[in-house]
């Protein structure tokens, strides 16, 4: 067990954001079937996600959670609504893997949606950065209360900062290389965020 199991109290890596609050809004969609919703996506701008970002690495993820990057491999339904959708996973510059789903909706056109719930994402809703992890200046309060190493912390075991000192937090975190070393996606969490937001537009 390393030091940052230790003072975390957990195997790495972990999902975060477990207890994530229901999202506000809805995605409209249709109840394509599979062969009607695989031809709208080929005849769409499916990349739609990977735009402006600092992409090292995309793929889509079969059911199983296993890579590919065929369309009818990664077809897949919602548990509970039988929506289709495709689940992308990014792997970001200096980030972790972020899961993103995409869908169709009433006009056709593909919508991406990204779970809070599980997700790699810190306080600010965006991607956990390698820039808030290591490196920075912990001892300045401003910035530690910014920073997704206090988050993975608040998240994970808040208990942790009244049994530890900062400094041994902020040490341990230092010993990992990688953000995915420590934070991964849930992916049972974000879908079930996912439908969420879907199934509120059917109401």
């Amino acid at each position: 067990m390393t030091k940052l199991e230790e003072i975390l109290e957990t195997k790495l890596p972990v999902a975060i954001n477990r207890n994530s609050l229901k999202p506000t809004g809805c995605i409209e969609v249709l109840n394509f079937d599979r062969e009607a919703f695989l031809r709208a996506f080929l005849l769409s701008d499916y990349e739609l996600p990977l735009r402006g970002r600092k992409v090292d690495v995309w793929c889509f993820m079969k059911s199983t959670g296993e890579p590919t990057l065929s369309l009818e491999e990664a077809y897949q339904e919602t548990p509970n609504l039988k929506i289709p959708y495709l689940e992308l996973c990014i792997s970001n510059s200096g980030c972790g893997d972020l899961t993103v789903f995409l869908t169709i909706n009433e006009i056709h056109e593909v919508v991406y949606y990204i779970p809070t719930r599980g997700n790699t994402v810190g306080k600010c809703k965006n991607p956990i950065e390698e820039s808030k992890i290591f490196n920075f200046d912990w001892e300045n309060k401003q910035i530690l209360e910014e920073s997704d190493l206090l988050h993975i912390v608040k998240e994970v075991n808040i208990s942790a900062l009244s049994k530890y000192k900062l400094r041994d937090i902020y040490n341990a975190f230092q010993e990992y290389n990688e953000v995915s070393d420590i934070v991964i996606p849930d992916r049972n969490l974000c879908i079930q965020e996912f439908e969420e937001i879907i199934y509120k537009s059917r109401e």
